[in-house]
């Protein structure tokens, strides 16, 4: 198998574009506009009453204006002091951040509204509700994908091409490990009957698989039903067909037909482990500190040794790192957990390394108990090798790809990796994000181990819920935000990276690929090249582009009432997510043929 090094671009933050949620009256992809409703401040101080278990809800009222709602996030059901992202999608590729927000819809429709609270280790908390707006009288309530993939490239729909024609496919999935997806989009006035909701797959005859349908899962989101090996399907191409009656006598149907293969071990991601090992311990290059006006600074790099690892002087240049090398350690782990942890979430894991999303990978640093050894790396075995540091000219990282993750990646050589020190310099350089980090700033601020309090907060058995003066809980949470915005930073560059090495973006479209290097697609995006495809949405394996042009386009487009700079570049990397494609593939769900 040929391996293939990647110039890979992506700077920061995934472009601006609108994921639309599926919707059985969409016939094409969505608008490529996204907008960010936000209306009150991002996380209000919501009471919780813990005495119950954790839950959340909203109210969906109605305004004056005939298609336009209001939100609201529902008292008590979690803590507001554990809450990192409290997001509300409106079904129709517009997605709000805030306690209460208003939006308008553009068409009529039914329209799922859920609100998603996740919680800081990653728990997430989610509630749905209907928009009924004007539906019409051939309103189908039934809605049918397969690994919670839109419409829209879902192959229930053809796919517009840029010169008038169409495509139509139909997506590979193991026979023995996808998921069918139900959702029941009905009016008030004619509900339709759960009990009569029927699922089935037709090969040369139907098969039933109505006993996997569980429509309890409609409270906060869709029916999941889930075929594993007990209810594993012919191979060939199947139609998936549900139906069910309304309260009318109505029945009504869908239909998705897919091609189901046998997963076998080269088309496996995972059949092998595929566990990571960041490196922050290499020195190739040469570090310095370029400042610019106010308290902004970028680095340059030469490719040059210099005996400290190019990371740590990184963090060094930065004031993260100071002179007392006690205290250098400690806060250098908590830099490290925060990376972990940001990583973690573009990959559904959780910090203790839980895969609560279904993709099974580890992910260590160098040195740490459990992580393995360096020198042990085998494109055979069983760990792939991701490195920081450097600047690289005109990009931010470069990786290497195996189709179906059949090789592990070296990424810890001088040519690949992540560019951290480019990374860093872009932030560091923007105005007002800057700030974040001028807790520790070299001149204006106080580098770690300067503030007199910085043995006691860094201390591992430090609480932070205990009473402490105002000045120490401020540092302890000045560091803590320091160390999370140099997640936000290098996490999705990081992510994007480990993406590629491990399949993504086939190119072609499916079921070749995943629509990588597909620019003729018409809801194809312009950041779209060899392997990477810019789908609608901030999605995490298109080509990057230049960071202050990213939020420059995002400010023009957001409402951005009471959203600073930085809560805006944290909404930006909270966003940027897997492709709904990306996602059912590294969750064993979707294959492609595609072996370049």
């Amino acid at each position: 198998m040929t391996r293939t090094t990647l110039a890979c671009a992506f700077l920061l933050f995934a472009a601006c574009s609108n994921d639309a949620q599926v919707q059985p009256e969409m016939d094409a992809g969505p608008e490529l506009d996204m907008s960010i409703d936000t209306a009150t401040d991002m996380l209000a101080d919501i009471p919780a009453d813990m005495s119950d278990e954790l839950r959340v809800d909203f109210e969906l009222t109605y305004t004056t204006n005939a298609q336009e709602i209001q939100v609201q996030v529902s008292p008590g059901g979690f803590p507001r002091e554990d809450v990192d992202a409290l997001r509300f999608d409106f079904g129709d590729g517009i997605a709000g951040w805030g306690e209460t927000l208003t939006h308008a819809y553009r068409e009529p429709g039914v329209w799922p509204v859920t609100l998603e609270v996740r919680l800081d280790g990653h728990q997430i908390l989610r509630a749905k509700k209907l928009a009924r707006i004007n539906p019409g009288p051939d309103h189908n309530p039934l809605f049918l994908t397969i690994n919670q993939i839109p419409i829209y490239i879902n192959g229930s729909v053809p796919i517009p091409l840029d010169d008038g024609t169409t495509y139509e496919f139909a997506h590979q999935v193991p026979n023995n490990r996808f998921d069918v997806d139900i959702d029941v989009l009905d009016t008030e006035d004619n509900p339709l009957n759960l009990a009569s909701i029927r699922l089935e797959a037709v090969h040369t005859e139907a098969i039933d698989l109505t006993h996997l349908v569980d429509t309890t899962q409609l409270e906060s989101g869709m029916i999941h039903a889930e075929i594993r090996d007990a209810d594993a399907l012919p191979l060939g191409e199947i139609a998936l067909r549900v139906s069910a009656e309304d309260a009318s006598g109505t029945t009504h149907q869908r239909e998705l037909t897919v091609e189901t293969v046998e997963l076998t071990p080269d088309l496996d991601p995972f059949a092998r482990p595929s566990d990571w090992l960041f490196r922050d311990d290499q020195d190739f290059f040469t570090t310095t500190r370029v400042p610019a006006s106010g308290n902004r600074y970028q680095f340059a790099s030469e490719a040059t040794p210099n005996g400290e690892a190019d990371f740590l002087e990184e963090m060094r240049l930065m004031g993260a790192l100071g002179s007392d090398e006690s205290l250098n350690e400690l806060f250098l782990t908590r830099i490290r957990q925060a990376i972990r942890k940001e990583v973690c979430r573009y990959f559904g894991i959780a910090p203790d390394g839980t895969a609560f999303d279904g993709i099974d990978m580890k992910i260590f640093w160098v040195g740490e108990p459990g992580a393995p050894d360096p020198e042990a790396f085998d494109e055979a075995g069983t760990f792939h090798m991701m490195r920081l540091g450097g600047v690289f000219q005109g990009f931010l990282g470069f990786s290497t790809y195996s189709a179906h993750n059949q090789e592990r990646a070296d990424d810890s050589l001088p040519t690949l990796g992540v560019a951290s020190a480019g990374v860093l310099g872009a932030l560091t350089n923007t105005p007002t994000i800057t700030d974040a980090f001028l807790p520790v700033h070299l001149e204006n601020g106080q580098p770690v181990g300067q503030n007199p309090h910085d043995a006691l907060v860094l201390a591992p058995d430090f609480d932070p819920d205990a009473e402490h003066p105002e000045d120490v809980l401020q540092r302890y949470l000045d560091l803590q935000s320091v160390a999370r915005n140099i997640a936000y930073g290098l996490a999705p560059v990081i992510a994007h990276e480990m993406g590629h090495a491990m399949g993504l973006m086939p190119d072609g479209l499916p079921p070749e690929g995943f629509f990588g290097n597909s620019p003729e697609v018409a809801f194809v995006g312009n950041r779209t090249n060899v392997h990477h495809a810019d789908l609608p949405g901030l999605n995490l394996m298109q080509a990057g582009g230049d960071t202050i042009a990213l939020i420059g386009e995002l400010e023009s487009v957001i409402e951005r009432e009471n959203i600073t700079l930085i809560e805006l570049a944290k909404i930006l990397s909270l966003e940027t997510r897997l492709s709904p494609l990306s996602r059912a593939y590294l969750q064993r769900k979707l294959t492609y043929t595609n072996k370049d």
